[in-house]
């Protein structure tokens, strides 16, 4: 048992050691310190969320499944017709909250936990906020304000904030046919521009930063050591896969999602449940590179995790617990369980910080709760919203108002007009141009369609054999209407053979939705 627990012990301080190693020189690359980080300074952004709420208008009746008919035009204008016919009233709508009253402050280099019960928690919804994607419509609203470094996504400031923010999704949408190191320069390509470095308007390189620039794009360096530092170098030439097609594992695809967006030098970071399908080991390692990271270049990192660790949650500034859409505390992580305390819910001996959070935030905390050391109340556990009061009055949100009153250490509201701005790539929508932008989706199509060698030869035998049936019924004629009849029959072949293709389409589409938003 020794012997074993020796080896243990020996094992795990090599891969702490391999682990600061790589990180090191993670953070050597990225941070242009010793290269191209004297010449071009970082860029950091400061977040500030004020009384923001996100609702949806829903109809109190309307439990049909969304389809294609019934969420036309047509449908919407057959209903009113109806309903003015029978002279009945418009249904009435009810309010969805998805978020509500959300007062936060995000600090450079700093990385947030966000934990949430994962039915309604809100967690997506707050992450898709910060990083401007939440939808908006006639039935779907929002309130408040999201600013960054004194601008919003609405000022027409000429920055792009949303190239700012890096987002990951919590599914893992990719090209199957394409490897894993094709998924990550196609993302470097058009994400950055396929150069390590983004300048902003009016500047230049000198000749010894560009040489050294030059060298990092000519070597892809970028996607190399993302891919080494997510444990991907081996799996570097192996389909991304599906479903369907037989490629990475679960887990590693995750991974392959981590470092698609992380291939510019964004000073945000939203990762959704990115713990999904990877063991704890990897998490941790994750979650340890990007702290060090986001720490040196100071960056935002918000990450919300489903049931993480107690050494991956330790790893964390600050914590944000979500409840219906409602914050139930935000602070440093070590000031939860003392706050808690103090309103009478106690963790069991053996429970580690990180399930006392998730206890509170999926089950009330109705387990856990012990009015014996609630000071506030007499014996009876809160609700949701009534944890969410406590926290609104308690000094942690006054805190954060503070902030949101306090100058802004790096405000951009000044410096948009003057091309002052670090970051260069909030100042274009794309890093690429059209003609660039149409060779590198052409490129990628033909790719991926030419790696599939089962269409390739049933369509290829297909075409033939037709075009040796048509050609037989057609031979020796010299008729103008059975030439006429040939090209008839030629386009309604290749019509229906285009229509196979069309559910490759419809099932790629999230794929394309997902590029478009990034």
């Amino acid at each position: 048992i020794l012997q074993l627990s020796a080896n243990d012990t020996e094992m795990s301080n090599i891969k702490n050691e391999r682990l600061e190693k790589d990180t090191e020189e993670i953070i050597k690359e990225n941070s242009y310190q010793n290269d191209v980080g004297k010449h071009i300074p970082l860029s950091s952004i400061e977040i500030k969320m004020n009384d923001f709420s996100y609702k949806i208008r829903k109809d109190v009746e309307d439990s049909k499944i969304k389809t294609v008919v019934n969420q036309s035009f047509l449908y919407a204008a057959y209903r009113w017709v109806g309903r003015v016919y029978r002279r009945q009233k418009a249904k009435k709508k009810e309010e969805l909250v998805v978020l509500e009253s959300v007062d936060l402050v995000f600090k450079p280099g700093r990385m947030y936990l966000v934990l949430g019960d994962p039915n309604g928690g809100g967690k997506e919804a707050l992450l898709k906020a910060i990083a401007g994607r939440l939808h908006e419509s006639r039935n779907c609203f929002s309130d408040g304000n999201i600013l960054f470094n004194g601008l919003s996504f609405k000022d027409n400031s000429g920055i792009f904030l949303e190239n700012c923010i890096s987002y990951v999704d919590k599914t893992d949408n990719h090209a199957p046919r394409m490897t894993v190191k094709e998924t990550c320069d196609f993302a470097f390509d058009c994400k950055a521009g396929g150069s390590h470095v983004c300048l902003p308007p009016r500047s230049e390189l000198d000749p010894e930063a560009r040489a050294v620039v030059q060298k990092y794009d000519k070597e892809r360096y970028r996607t190399k050591r993302i891919l080494e530092s997510a444990g991907l170098a081996y799996a570097a030439e192996t389909f991304v896969g599906n479903n369907e097609i037989r490629g990475v594992s679960g887990g590693q695809r995750r991974r392959v999602s981590l470092c698609e967006m992380l291939q510019t030098l964004a000073p945000v970071i939203c990762g959704d449940e990115i713990s999904t399908g990877l063991d704890a080991a990897t998490t941790y390692d994750i979650c340890r590179s990007m702290m060090i990271h986001g720490q040196r270049n100071q960056m935002i990192h918000i990450l919300s995790l489903l049931q993480p660790s107690p050494e991956t949650a330790s790893l964390f500034d600050d914590v944000i617990l979500l409840a219906k859409g409602r914050v139930l505390f935000s602070g440093n992580i070590s000031e939860v369980e003392p706050y808690f305390l103090d309103l009478g819910y106690v963790p069991p001996d053996g429970m580690d910080l990180a399930d006392f959070m998730q206890e509170i935030v999926c089950t009330n905390g109705l387990k856990i709760y012990s009015a014996e050391n609630d000071k506030h109340r007499n014996g009876k556990p809160y609700s949701m919203i009534e944890l969410a009061d406590k926290f609104k009055a308690s000094a942690f949100h006054a805190r954060i108002i503070d902030s949101h009153e306090t100058p802004w250490e790096n405000s951009w509201v000044d410096l948009a007009e003057s091309g002052a701005v670090a970051f260069g790539g909030a100042y274009k929508k794309y890093r690429v141009s059209l003609p660039k932008a149409l060779y590198l989706n052409l490129f990628r199509k033909l790719l991926t369609w030419s790696r599939d060698k089962k269409f390739l030869l049933v369509n290829t035998i297909k075409n033939v054999v037709m075009g040796i049936s048509v050609g037989a019924v057609f031979y020796q004629t010299d008729e103008y209407v059975s030439i006429f009849g040939v090209f008839f029959q030629t386009n309604l072949f290749i019509m229906l053979g285009a229509m196979l293709s069309a559910p490759s389409q419809v099932s790629d589409r999230v794929i394309y939705f997902k590029h478009y938003d990034s």
